[in-house]
């Protein structure tokens, strides 16, 4: 009877542990499943891998140059896609390294001026946005915090990648154009056309433009969009381009009739041309005193099904409401 008893206990004994084993390690399988996601699987953990995308980002960028007391005392943008326009970046940041014309096929560099400020505390931050553009904006003091009572002029200028379809979208904020001549388009239209079925899409351009120079570099600020119903298009970027004679400078007091302008080889054509695309050359050409002309036509492209875009844009000049400041170029 003893040992019947013994057996009948070992019995309940095994059938109470077993389950509770079995759940456990049920629940050790799912804790192990949930870490081989987070280590092995980046899609089944979405704030672990988006946070190594955004330290990615804002690490991209090699940073060639980066202070408080440029030389530099306005807000202005360069972007440096070509040995020559880098010579003249260099004449005014003697500090930045030489680079060769090679190293332009593959990488850009982008200079950001904030101007001239009146205390410290000011600073800037070149990082990638959403869509692969480059963001450029500004930090101000905190609003009585301590700062040092000193005339500064910050800058930053970094190395950007380019990648195979030629891409660089940069923009910044309004912090580094307020010294810009600012030109509302008054007109404008684009066509886009081809691809495997040869397709073909027109629509008009409006936004604004501005133009602004420093030194012998002129860099004009895209703001357009598509103008006609269907699918959104925009161009914002900035591009630079050299001017190295009087035929190009931004107009003040022309007279009448007048014309003078220059060329901007590689501008990027953000959505107003399907991929594969190439760049845009922009030809840009004053009339007068206060109107401009803008043709754009890809550069030539290897790619057989590849998109292309021509089109063309006539604006006017207008006030800068964001900064006050007179017509005319942006010269110191």
């Amino acid at each position: 009877m003893l040992k019947t008893s013994l057996a009948l206990f070992a019995l309940l004994l095994a059938f109470d542990v077993a389950p509770s084993g079995a759940c456990s390690g049920r629940n050790d399988d799912r804790k192990g499943e949930r870490a081989g996601n987070v280590n092995g699987n980046v899609a089944a953990a979405e704030p672990t891998p988006q946070r190594a995308e955004n330290q990615s980002m804002e690490t991209e960028f090699k940073v060639l140059s980066s202070g408080n007391h440029s030389s530099v005392e306005q807000p202005f943008v360069v972007v440096a896609r070509d040995a020559e326009t880098y010579r003249e970046l260099r004449a005014l940041e003697p500090n930045l390294p030489e680079q060769t014309s090679d190293f332009f096929k593959t990488n850009a560099v982008i200079a950001a001026f904030l101007g001239e400020r009146r205390t410290g505390g000011y600073g800037i931050n070149i990082r990638r946005a959403e869509g692969g553009g480059v963001l450029i904006t500004s930090s101000s003091p905190a609003k009585g915090g301590i700062v040092t009572q000193v005339l500064t002029s910050p800058s930053k200028i970094v190395v950007a990648p380019i990648g195979n379809n030629g891409r660089l979208d940069v923009s910044a904020d309004e912090a580094f154009t307020t010294g810009m001549r600012l030109f509302k388009v008054t007109s404008g239209d684009f066509t886009m056309s081809g691809g495997i079925a040869g397709r073909s899409v027109q629509f008009g351009l409006s936004g604004t433009v501005r133009i602004g120079r420093l030194g012998k570099v002129t860099s004009v600020v895209f703001a357009l969009r598509s103008a006609d119903e269907g699918k959104a298009r925009e161009l914002k970027t900035i591009a630079s381009e050299i001017a190295s004679d009087m035929s190009q400078e931004i107009p003040a007091r022309a007279q009448a009739g007048e014309q003078k302008g220059f060329v901007l080889a590689n501008v990027d054509a953000g959505s107003l041309v399907d991929y594969p695309r190439s760049p845009l050359r922009a030809t840009v050409q004053f009339v007068g005193n206060d109107k401009l002309t803008i043709t754009f036509q890809s550069q030539p492209s290897n790619v057989a099904d590849g998109y292309t875009g021509m089109g063309n844009l006539q604006g006017i000049a207008i006030d800068n409401p964001s900064s006050g400041a007179p017509k005319g170029r942006s010269e110191q």
